[in-house]
Formats: C-alpha cells, sequence, structure tokens
C-alpha cells in the first residue's frame, strides 16, 4: 500500500531532504533532456554552412552548460539518495533493535534465532544499500519513460501517442502477473533462508556433541545441504521470473523502436521531419528497450 512508502519517507525525518532529493533527479533528468535536444537541434543546422558557423558557438556553450549541470546533480543526487536511506535505515534499526530488547522470553521461545539474524543481516543490509538504489532506479526510470514519450510524441509524430498507449496497457497487464508472483517468491527465499541460519547456529552451540557421535556430521551436513538446497531453488525461480520480465518488456520497447524508426524513414522522406529529429527520437525509443524491466524489478525490490 501506499502507506509504506509514505512511512519510508516519514523515517527519514527531514522533508526539505526528500524534496531535495526529487528535485536533484528532476533537475538532472532535464539537464539530460535538453543537451540531447540540443544535439538534435544542432545536426540540422550541419547543411548550412553560414549558419552552423554562426551558432556553432552558442550550441556549444549550451552543451557544456548541460554538461555541468547534469554532472554536479547525477552528484547531487546520488550523495542525496544515500543519505536518505542512511537516516531511514538508521530508524528502522533502532526500532528493531528496541523491540528485541524490550520483547518478552515467550518471543524468543516462539521465534527461531535464524529468523531475528537474517532480520539483523541480510534483510537490514536490503534496506541499507539495495534499497535506496532501487528508489533511485524507480525514480530514473519514471522520469526517462515520461521525457521518451514526451519526445516521441512531440518531435517524431503526435500518432505516436497510440503505439505508447498500447505498449504501456501490455505493460500493466504483465506487471499485474509478474509482480505477486515476484513478491511471493521474494517472502520465500526469505522464509527458506531463515532455517540455514537456524541450523547453522545449533551445529555451533552444538559441536561437541555432534562430534561425539558417529555418523552424526554426515547427518547434519545432509541437513544443511538440503536446507541450502531448497534456499537456491526458490532463488533461481526468482531469477526465471527475472529473465521472463526482461525478455518480455525488451520485446515490447524492440517494437517501439521499430515503430519509431519506421515512422522516421517515412516522415523524413516526406520532409515533415529532420534528420536531428528523427536520430533524438531513435535515441529516446532505444532509451525506454530494458527500462521499464529494469524498473519493474526494482520496484518489486521496494515491497
Amino acid at each position: 500500500p501506499l502507506s509504506t512508502y509514505i512511512g519510508y519517507l516519514k523515517a527519514v525525518g527531514s522533508p526539505a531532504l526528500v524534496i531535495g532529493m526529487l528535485a536533484s533527479f528532476m533537475v538532472a533528468d532535464g539537464a539530460r533532456f535538453f543537451q540531447q535536444y540540443t544535439v538534435s537541434k544542432w545536426t540540422e543546422m550541419a547543411g548550412s554552412s553560414s549558419v552552423t558557423g554562426a551558432l556553432g558557438g552558442q550550441y556549444l556553450n549550451n552543451l557544456a552548460y548541460a554538461a555541468g549541470v547534469v554532472s554536479i546533480f547525477l552528484w547531487l543526487r546520488s550523495f542525496l539518495m544515500m543519505y536518505v536511506g542512511l537516516k531511514a535505515s538508521k530508524f528502522y534499526h533502532k526500532r528493531m533493535v528496541s523491540s528485541v530488547f524490550r520483547a518478552p522470553i515467550s518471543f524468543f521461545d516462539a521465534t527461531p534465532s535464524g529468523q531475528i539474524l537474517s532480520r539483523f543481516g541480510k534483510e537490514l543490509e536490503t534496506v541499507d544499500r539495495a534499497l535506496p538504489e532501487s528508489i533511485a532506479s524507480v525514480l530514473y526510470c519514471a522520469l526517462q519513460t515520461f521525457s521518451t514519450g514526451l519526445a516521441l510524441s512531440g518531435v517524431i509524430s503526435p500518432a505516436m501517442v497510440i503505439p505508447l498507449g498500447l505498449a504501456s496497457g501490455i505493460y500493466v497487464k504483465i506487471i499485474k502477473r509478474f509482480r505477486p508472483a515476484a513478491r511471493d517468491m521474494k517472502r520465500s527465499e526469505q522464509r527458506t533462508r531463515a532455517p540455514i541460519f537456524t541450523h547453522f547456529g545449533e551445529a555451533l552451540r552444538g559441536t561437541e556433541v555432534i562430534r561425539s557421535i558417529p555418523g552424526a556430521k554426515l547427518t547434519w551436513s545432509s541437513r544443511h545441504r538440503k536446507l541450502a538446497d531448497a534456499n537456491l531453488s526458490v532463488f533461481s525461480t526468482v531469477k526465471a521470473l527475472d529473465r521472463w520480465l526482461s525478455v518480455t518488456l525488451e520485446a515490447i520497447g524492440n517494437s517501439l523502436v521499430f515503430i519509431t524508426a519506421v515512422s522516421s524513414v517515412f516522415l523524413s522522406r516526406a520532409g515533415r521531419l529532420q534528420s536531428g529529429s528523427a536520430g533524438w527520437g531513435l535515441t529516446q525509443a532505444l532509451a525506454i528497450t530494458g527500462l521499464m524491466a529494469w524498473a519493474v524489478r526494482n520496484l518489486t525490490m521496494l515491497e
């Protein structure tokens, strides 16, 4: 639910920091968009040497300024995103530690130690490192997809709204099939990981007993292997789902590239589209290939 995302942003404890992080994403993407637009217009002026010589310096300055803005705000957005993730992670870690320390004895009797170790180990590492990166990827892909749709419909032809709308509908249907399965499999991977920690911890505490009983080492290693195989089988299924998503969405993205290329050829021959705008449109269409698969995988990780 949306309340989960709002709760994560509230855990940062600084609305100004969150707004600054979002603004840095928008400025960096806007500067990149302006940079590509400047290149396309400069390319269209290549046919006239006098115009090119007069405006070449201006275009070059615009490119230099845009590159400087992109460089600064790319660094700034990475820094602010990591700082946002750090503050949120500290908040959740303090809550986890406080909850465990205040928990009654019955909680430790009913909860396996491996599950607690998994929460403070792998899952907290995901909150520390993977979650901010996933949020950054989702924001980047959302802005990139928006600018791509704007470029294709505004520069190539307004009729590009039709294939973009069809592709968006197919994307939504694929996401509805992928995300529930991916969520369940990721939760299963977490559940099958906890018994490994529990079993290993029990073996460390009972090392003398295992060594003193004939055949206990083989029994323990066999049990550990079965637990590891169960976890790896679920992990393999998660990766198979990722591959299915990538192949499916990239096929749709390649279809958009093909439609854009064909439209650019016919419109250029009809004199309704300049070469620079056609190249810019193709560049934007190529950017969307694989972009949505990346965004959906990261959005599923957020859940």
